[in-house]
């Protein structure tokens, strides 16, 4: 233990005096000792739910990401105010692997609960939470922090390269996700000001064009494999349809609420295929359902 008071802070979180646990909490949040990770833990199951709420903030001052999985249980905290304090924490990890379990968040009982869980889901600034923050879009009382987490995680261009480049999208997925997100329109009070929710960039086809002469190289190959995707189920759809003009267009139509999400298998099925099959697709999870499942790294 580097700081001389680390042991003596330590020891006070098991003193019978809630006010004495939480000075000790909140001294070792601020000193952001490593070795106070394991107490701090500990004190997530404190009986009072006080305690547990600044145990978590202190975690979250010190981002040990050690920590992360025991927060992520604590999000089924009983108490709201707990479960809001370590969605801000989770927050402040900046890590990935919390994704998952805040977006579930987005769902709680408690509206500032799933507030946190939005803020939180900005800071991280990982693109697989787009979907259901785009999906989150219909809570009115949510719009303006949805709107501010989106833009934390980047600009129209950034945004739209990220999602290019992620391969834990399939090639139907990032597809699907670029229409939506240009589709996305709520009108907002953001910062003092109003704000339109309103991402503008070229059509997916165009926009790939434009990627393919820039140098990230991730998103390169993302634009290249919707390309050819696009390109090849277009020829196959010429090939056995007089007229696909309203096919091509589907196939860029984001997914809505409720409908079947349409995979490559499903946009080239045969017409006397039987009825059972598309009954099946509908119950295909939602977008970031699927996403959140991969395991992460996962290529497309």
């Amino acid at each position: 233990m580097d700081h001389p008071q680390v042991e003596e802070h330590i020891a006070n979180l098991k003193d019978a005096d809630p006010n004495v646990r939480r000075v000790a909490i909140n001294a070792l949040g601020k000193i952001g000792d490593a070795s106070a990770v394991p107490a701090l833990v500990k004190a997530l199951g404190d009986e009072d739910y006080n305690i547990r709420w600044n145990a978590a903030s202190a975690l979250g001052e010190i981002g040990d990401v050690c920590a992360i999985p025991n927060l992520i249980k604590a999000l089924n905290d009983k108490h709201a105010s707990v479960r809001h304090g370590v969605a801000t924490a989770l927050g402040e990890f900046r890590d990935a692997s919390a994704v998952p379990a805040l977006v579930k968040v987005l769902k709680d009982e408690v509206w500032p609960v799933r507030w946190c869980a939005v803020g939180a889901l900005g800071k991280i600034g990982d693109v697989a939470a787009i979907p259901a923050l785009i999906e989150t879009l219909e809570e009115w009382s949510l719009r303006s922090y949805i709107a501010d987490a989106v833009a934390m995680m980047g600009d129209p261009n950034t945004l739209t390269r990220k999602i290019l480049a992620d391969t834990r999208f399939s090639v139907q997925e990032r597809i699907d996700l670029l229409e939506r997100l240009r589709r996305a329109r709520c009108k907002v009070i953001l910062n003092g000001s109003k704000v339109t929710l309103r991402y503008e960039f070229p059509e997916t086809p165009a926009l790939c064009q434009m990627v393919l002469n820039e140098e990230d190289n991730d998103a390169r190959k993302g634009a290249q494999a919707v390309l050819d995707w696009l390109n090849g189920t277009q020829h196959l759809l010429r090939a056995s349809q007089p007229d696909t003009t309203k096919q091509s267009k589907e196939l860029l139509r984001p997914t809505q609420p409720g409908e079947p999400e349409k995979r490559p298998d499903t946009l080239l099925r045969a017409a006397d295929e039987p009825e059972q099959d598309c009954e099946a697709v509908a119950k295909q999870p939602t977008i970031w359902q699927r996403l959140l499942g991969k395991r992460k790294g996962t290529v497309s």
